[in-house]
């Protein structure tokens, strides 16, 4: 008799569309990038000795790598932004004073195919805890000889890094010589955040227990080998 937990799990595995022994299934689904970019900049004189710029830049990179079989693939986005104000200032013709400040962030969101999508509650494993909407997803699912299902464990993967810049510099020009001195600060913040890796729960089915050559016969009757939770 199937385990009615297995029963759940048995339509994420495709019907074979190769004539091969292995592999029986090649996934086609396509590997898509949509990135926009875009850059403003202002130049200002304020004098014939003093000038300055901004700048400010925007990228966002979408995008979709598929998995071995549907439905697990995985989702990325990473906007950036930068913004950078400049002086230049002429104190003499043979000395020049230069500062630059700038600010810089992204945000780097990958997600697996599943997550926010389903949840572990309708899978009937008893043990899992419930989670956010924006952490569910499928239980990781390992059968011996065939390609594993569920969603990756590192997955959703957050991490926003914001890093500020401060430099300055004199230019120095003495007969046949140019000297420049200078200096800078660059501060980074990256705050990271990846789920905890069995909280959707994972499970390994091999022929130990049950027999065979593969995990199916293990995977069918819902006698895991090992899980974590």
């Amino acid at each position: 008799q199937i385990s009615p937990v297995a029963a759940k799990f048995i339509p994420f595995f495709p019907a074979p569309n190769t004539s091969l022994a292995a592999p029986n299934f090649i996934n086609s689904e396509a590997l898509w990038i949509n990135e926009v970019s875009y850059t403003a900049r202002v130049d200002h004189k304020l004098s014939d000795q003093w000038s300055l710029f901004g700048r400010y830049s925007y990228n966002k990179s979408d995008g979709y790598t598929p998995g071995t079989i549907p439905s697990f693939g995985f989702f990325n986005r990473l906007p950036a932004q930068n913004a950078a104000l400049g002086s230049t200032y002429i104190v003499n013709p043979s000395t020049i004073i230069d500062l630059r400040v700038a600010y810089n962030r992204t945000f780097r969101y990958d997600r697996s195919g599943q997550v926010g999508v389903r949840n572990v509650s309708e899978f009937g494993i008893n043990g899992l805890s419930p989670l956010p909407v924006g952490f569910d997803g499928v239980p990781g699912v390992s059968v011996l000889g065939f390609s594993g299902i569920g969603d990756s464990g590192d997955s959703p993967l957050t991490d926003a890094e914001n890093s500020e810049q401060i430099n300055g510099s004199v230019t120095r020009v003495a007969g046949k010589h140019t000297m420049k001195f200078g200096g800078g600060i660059w501060p980074i913040q990256l705050n990271r955040f990846i789920d905890e890796s069995n909280a959707r729960g994972s499970f390994s089915f091999t022929n130990a227990i049950a027999g065979g050559s593969t995990g199916l016969p293990a995977f069918l009757l819902g006698v895991p080998l090992t899980s974590a939770r």
